[in-house]
């Protein structure tokens, strides 16, 4: 699991986070590095079990 640029700090209910979730390797690599240069915190998850436990942390 990568994190966005701003993984260092503690996500808020302020923060702006997209979640991306998916099982293909490729292509959730290639949503988060989009994200990623965009500026936008973003996670990755590689299946249904792992977003749901990254977005209660949230």
């Amino acid at each position: 699991m990568r994190k966005g640029p701003t993984a260092d700090q503690p996500l808020t209910a302020d923060a702006d986070t997209i979640l991306a979730a998916d099982d293909n390797t490729y292509l959730r690599s290639k949503i988060f590095d989009f994200l990623t240069l965009e500026g936008i915190l973003s996670v990755e998850a590689a299946d249904g079990k792992m977003a749901l436990s990254e977005a209660l942390r949230v």
